[in-house]
């Protein structure tokens, strides 16, 4: 029996919905484990309000009882937060980027755009094919940006190594074949490794959103998709995930700079206060006013 992605014994003896006792055969001991759905006020608006506080892992761990959450390798993103992923719809004011990966497998566009005031990456959209040749995912894409970003003007871009690959099958590189259809990318401005760097600042600072709508894999992958390998340390390949993954970091190798992301993480945010901390200042000024009204009155007396 399956808690979410908790595997429960065949003998456990459900209490009510959420609670679930039985007896360790081994030891004899009476175990007891309890979902948050076994309080009768957590209910959707509870999660929906209180998740946002959260990484992903965190709450996956702690309220969904789930530790296969990074099984397979680490966690790329563990501050990845739920309330980074929003309803999206793009500025109309600026270039939409679509970043391409040539994925021999699962090659993968990306739709995003590049906000400033707050400076922001932010992905609209998100294909990746099975198997697609070159000139069926470049149709695709091309019937994709009409449809949902007519009126956009594109920047492209891309990995310039595997673009500039040629082999026996094919007399032209994957770049010169955007280049007949008029795609010209560009190419990142520093090593792709160093888009790691920038991407996981990015996503701690929480300056990557992600729309809620047509991004399942990197949403997925920002929640768990994307793996570090325990021993290279470095994105662990599973020909799935790691298009999108490096997809984004040809977006942010391209198109920021690690000043200005550096910058805008300095800013004076608004502080956000705990209740707790809340009461705390709230008692601090009731007694400083009181201080100050004690002294008027003595400097009255006297």
């Amino acid at each position: 029996m399956l808690l979410r992605r908790f595997k429960l014994p065949d003998h456990v003896k459900e209490i009510q919905p959420g609670l679930y006792a039985w007896k360790n055969p081994v030891n004899g001991f009476n175990v007891m484990i309890i979902h948050y759905s076994a309080h009768p006020d957590r209910d959707s608006s509870w999660v929906e309000r209180v998740k946002k506080h959260y990484t992903t892992t965190a709450w996956e761990k702690e309220q969904e009882i789930n530790f296969e959450v990074t099984a397979g390798g680490l966690q790329a993103f563990p501050k990845f937060k739920m309330d980074f992923i929003k309803q999206i719809a793009p500025n109309s004011n600026l270039p939409v980027i679509r970043s391409w990966d040539f994925g021999r497998v699962h090659p993968c566009v990306l739709w995003a755009q590049r906000w400033t005031n707050p400076l922001r990456l932010v992905i609209l959209r998100e294909y990746q094919g099975t198997n697609v040749e070159l000139p069926e995912l470049i149709a695709t894409v091309k019937a994709l940006s009409e449809l949902y970003f007519k009126g956009f003007q594109f920047r492209d871009v891309c990995d310039p190594f595997s673009g500039s690959q040629r082999s026996d099958k094919a007399p032209l590189t994957a770049i010169e074949v955007l280049h007949q259809h008029n795609i010209f990318p560009v190419h990142p401005r520093y090593p792709k490794e160093r888009g790691m760097t920038f991407l996981s600042f990015m996503v701690e600072k929480g300056m990557v959103w992600v729309n809620e709508k047509n991004c399942d894999i990197v949403r997925e992958g920002f929640t768990g998709g994307y793996l570090i390998d325990e021993k290279t340390g470095q994105p662990k390949k599973d020909d799935f995930y790691i298009h999108s993954w490096d997809n984004l970091r040809y977006i942010v190798t391209a198109f920021f700079t690690l000043d200005e992301i550096v910058a805008e993480s300095t800013k004076e945010k608004p502080q956000q206060l705990t209740i707790e901390e809340q009461i705390q200042r709230y008692i601090e000024e009731k007694v400083r006013s009181r201080l100050e009204s004690e002294s008027d009155v003595r400097e009255d007396y006297t």
